[in-house]
């Protein structure tokens, strides 16, 4: 009897091992669906930095990218975006980070890229330093013309109306003279010159 007793139990912890080693094999398996759920409800490093090697992975293959965890569970998914652009915009400094990391990927997704762009370059007011701080670690990705949006892209409430354009330009250009930082003083130069130029434009 006692050794029946014996076989049910190793019987029974034998299957629960096997249940518990293929939950766990799951979870592995499926772990990167949720690291931007994950992120989103709490903002914290380890969060930020398994987000920021998913970022990382889509930059390396921009022809795959849209097969990724970070298309699929932020870009594409409209509840998701839409709380993490909040964060942008509340000036939480891991959700900048991200957002400044993956805004290549946005370059062809019109509404998506307008959006971070605007919300990005909110920051020049609110903290220049860190905002080229970022820009200087993804300054081979945000160049030209998307680097000139960054700066100068003002939203529906600033369409012609030339005036409102170069206050907020002036305010713009103003605030980033306030850096000192000597490792951001290039990046620096560079965008006050694109905004000088922008403001010449609407004189």
């Amino acid at each position: 009897m006692r050794e029946n007793r014996k076989y049910k139990f190793a019987s029974l912890s034998i299957f629960s091992l096997i249940i518990i080693f293929l939950n766990l094999t799951v979870e592995l398996s499926y772990g990167e669906i949720n690291v931007w759920t994950s992120f989103l409800k709490n903002t914290s490093m380890e969060n930020y930095i398994l987000c920021r090697d998913e970022v990382i992975l889509s930059l390396e293959d921009l022809n795959e990218w849209q097969g990724s965890p970070t298309y699929k569970n932020l870009l594409s998914n409209d509840e998701n975006f839409g709380e993490f652009i909040r964060m942008v915009r509340k000036g939480n400094r891991y959700s900048i980070a991200l957002a400044f990391e993956l805004y290549p990927l946005t370059y062809k997704m019109g509404a998506r890229n307008e959006k971070l762009t605007i919300s990005l370059g909110g920051l020049i007011l609110v903290d220049p330093e860190f905002f080229l701080q970022n820009l200087e670690k993804q300054k081979q990705f945000i160049t030209g013309n998307y680097l000139n949006s960054l700066l100068a892209m003002y939203g529906d409430a600033y369409v012609d109306r030339n005036e409102k354009k170069k206050d907020l330009t002036n305010k713009r250009i103003e605030s980033l003279r306030k850096v000192d930082n000597p490792n951001l003083q290039e990046i620096k130069i560079k965008c006050i010159n694109i905004l000088e130029n922008y403001m010449s434009k609407l004189l």
